[in-house]
């Protein structure tokens, strides 16, 4: 009895650590480089820079994705989904939607393997001589010794990874960014995380982060190009 009511709190324990927040709020939506209110809630957010992004996640990002932290301080029950925010370059009326992390996963795992690996193996060789060469411009008939060179050899090849790799690669990458994301769920407290946004071409000067509340209500906050 005591054995199985120990396997019940850990796997308990082990519950309520999956689903703590991996993303703190901050201290108030004001501690955010844009700030938007309603009737149902205060939300702060800031877009990361490229340099902040690198340190964030392990997953390879690069210039594919915008990534915008939000603090979502609720004044009533709210239900979040990253779905309700979209993106706007800046003094434009088309959307970008959210990303999904399965759908980023699988991309970026696909560029990783694009292109090829190169090795580099350093090499010496040493070659011993018991008599000279008449015809050694450098050392004559007389030369003995030991003589060494160095260089390097370097392969390529194709950067593709077995099945099994790639289906863990993409696991680690969904889960990392699935536990990073805004909470998809109804709340009555602060929350924090991050939102995708899928970009092509060169990056705006500014774009402009909308939500849409379930009463209909929207929130506009600018975001500026954040200094890398």
């Amino acid at each position: 009895m005591k054995r199985a009511f120990l396997m019940l709190v850990l796997v308990a324990g082990s519950a309520v650590a999956q689903h703590a927040p991996v993303v703190k709020p901050r201290a108030s939506a004001k501690d955010y480089q844009a700030v938007g209110e309603s009737a149902n809630a205060t939300i702060g957010a800031a877009q990361l820079s490229r340099k902040q992004v690198r340190k964030t996640f392990v997953s390879n990002l690069r210039k594919d994705y915008i990534v915008v932290e939000i603090g979502v301080f609720p004044k009533t029950t709210l239900k979040l989904s990253s779905s309700d925010f979209t993106l706007r370059v800046a003094n434009s009326d088309t959307p970008i939607a959210s990303a999904d992390p399965r759908a980023m996963a699988a991309r970026i795992n696909e560029k990783d393997q694009k292109g090829t690996d190169v090795a580099v193996y350093p090499y010496e060789t040493v070659t011993y001589s018991t008599g000279g060469d008449p015809y050694d411009p450098y050392y004559g008939p007389n030369h003995h010794g030991v003589t060494t060179s160095t260089g390097v050899n370097v392969a390529t090849k194709p950067n593709r990874r077995d099945p099994k790799t790639r289906a863990g690669d993409t696991s680690a990458m969904v889960a990392e960014l699935t536990e990073k994301s805004l909470p998809e769920t109804k709340i009555v407290k602060p929350v924090g995380g991050y939102i995708y946004f899928s970009v092509t071409g060169e990056e705006a000067s500014s774009y402009a982060l909308e939500y849409k509340f379930q009463d209909g209500t929207t929130v506009v906050l600018p975001l500026s190009k954040p200094v890398e």
